[in-house]
């Protein structure tokens, strides 16, 4: 193996220093005979680095015969001859080099680097690469240049403008703190999820934070936390992801739905005191699309109920309800860090509580019900951890948040006064600016215009959790409404102006 790289390394050097057709032909017909010999004796390995030298080899010379053509160091044809001894300039046939190489091998050279080693890659492990699939990727790659030049201008200016309904931002900064963590090699428990989770406390103003691997886990943890299992029953709203009642059911709780307030899309607290039995042990309120709940209502039921509040902030990453960001209201809350979210971590999600109690018995939970002390198994738990490389990107992503808020806001405040025709939720204090939702009647064909005109949107949500086939169905007007009717319009900090305008330029075409 290593006086395979010695070799393979020597006529890479060789190459790039190379300055005249013959070294090249010379180091291309050594590779040639060298991966056939690699070939007789199965050495797949050594054919590998023998046959990509050989298509190196080519491309270099590709490269030279273009650069001689084009100073006039070189004739073109090719001749049954070569040239006299008193002509200067050479032809083909002077390096041994027939039309059909030097038309190949200068159409190899125009693959640019990045393509070439692409199409290189493809092919570890699998069948070996060739001249002839080499010649191909060229050809098509010319036809592509070909078709692009034969755009009209406006066509030309139409391309990349597609409005994306999720766009993470993710800078350099991310990017070499996720290699850092792999040149260090410890993936996980090696600090740095410790330090996200202090900092996103010190963003939402406190609490105690614990980073799992998803929002969904952030609220399975809470009713495990919680001792809320089999027989027990939680106030879920009808309007939400169907990971919000997931979470309860798998713990062998019912979710009990309820609908949600026609103002806001929000779980109506005056509809929940006619579904409380004697096996409510919860309420689950989602924040849904930034807005905050009805929190006071909700609080003074739990009271008199004895009830848990358990906080869905999928989207509420900024949202606040009086002085207190939400999450830190009740006595849990969770949060995602999906792609299209505030921040992201790739997939990622944090449980937040005021009581270091639960958050102690969620850290055990999400290891193996490990006790970090004792090393005991003290719980029956899951693995629920958040990696180092997921962190690292969140620790990133959390520095650059208020320059995210303010650029969503923006785009939040555009669509707001641009759509006024539009019928939309009623402003609420506190909101976030996560995503823009507006009612429509037509709206699967409106959405489905828009796409064609390159506008992605997405829906919040287009069922009512309870009556996908594994809940069981029921009567939620104002969910069913809103499933029907909704589309969300994005946001996000990678959207400019010019494509702001385009968005709020496309929505208007159905202005009534």
């Amino acid at each position: 193996m290593e006086t395979t790289l010695v070799k393979y390394e020597a006529a890479r050097r060789a190459l790039a220093e190379a300055r005249s057709i013959d070294e090249v032909k010379d180091i291309r017909d050594k590779a040639k005979a060298m991966s056939d010999y690699a070939r007789q004796a199965g050495d797949m390995e050594f054919l590998f680095w023998a046959i990509e030298i050989k298509l190196r080899a080519e491309r270099r010379g590709g490269e030279l015969l273009t650069e001689m053509k084009e100073l006039g160091l070189r004739r073109s044809g090719y001749g049954d001859q070569k040239a006299e001894s008193n002509d200067t300039i050479p032809l083909l046939a002077d390096f041994g080099i027939t039309p059909d190489q030097s038309s190949n091998w200068q159409r190899e050279a125009t693959v640019p680097e990045d393509e070439y080693l692409r199409w290189l890659d493809s092919h570890l492990g699998d069948e070996f690469p060739t001249s002839s699939g080499l010649l191909n990727l060229a050809k098509r790659l010319a036809a592509e240049q070909e078709n692009e030049s034969n755009k009209t201008t406006e066509e030309k200016e139409e391309k990349g403008k597609k409005v994306k309904f999720g766009a993470p931002d993710i800078s350099a900064k991310e990017i070499e703190a996720v290699t850092e963590v792999l040149q260090n090699r410890t993936l996980t428990n090696g600090g740095l999820v410790r330090q996200f989770e202090e900092r996103f406390s010190e963003f939402i103003g406190g609490g105690d934070c614990v980073a799992v691997s998803s929002c969904t886990a952030a609220m399975h943890l809470s009713y495990m936390a919680l001792g809320i299992g089999l027989g027990d029953e939680v106030i879920c709203p009808a309007m939400t992801h169907v990971a919000t009642a997931h979470a309860i059911s798998i713990t062998g709780a019912k979710p009990v739905f309820v609908d949600c307030h026609e103002d806001h899309g929000l779980l109506d607290p005056d509809l929940i005191p006619a579904v409380l039995t004697p096996r409510t042990k919860a309420i689950c309120v989602v924040h849904f699309l930034g807005q905050p709940g009805y929190m006071r209502s909700l609080a003074d039921i739990a009271r008199e109920y004895d009830l848990k509040i358990i906080e869905d902030c999928a989207h509420a990453l900024g949202t606040n309800h009086g002085d207190n960001h939400v999450g830190l209201i009740g006595d849990c809350g969770a949060f995602s860090f999906y792609p299209t979210k505030m921040i992201t971590t790739c997939e990622g999600g944090m449980f937040v509580t005021k009581h270091p109690g639960l958050a102690e018995k969620v850290r055990t939970l999400r290891q193996f019900g490990i006790d970090r002390i004792s090393g005991d198994v003290t719980n029956l738990g899951l693995n629920y951890r958040m990696t180092e490389i997921q962190a690292a990107i969140g620790i990133e992503q959390l520095k650059r948040l208020p320059s995210f808020f303010a650029k969503r806001e923006n785009n939040w405040r555009i669509l707001r006064e641009s759509l006024r025709n539009f019928k939309t939720f009623d402003d609420r204090d506190g909101t976030a600016p996560y995503a823009y939702q507006i009612l429509v009647d037509d709206r699967d064909e409106m959405r489905a215009e828009l796409l064609r005109n390159d506008v992605q949107t997405s829906i919040h949500f287009k069922t009512p959790v309870p009556h996908f086939s594994f809940y069981g169905g029921g009567s939620f007007p104002v969910a069913e409404y809103i499933a029907e009717h909704s589309i969300t319009l994005p946001a996000h900090t990678k959207l400019e102006k010019t494509a702001m305008e385009r968005l709020v330029s496309n929505v208007r075409k159905f202005e009534r």
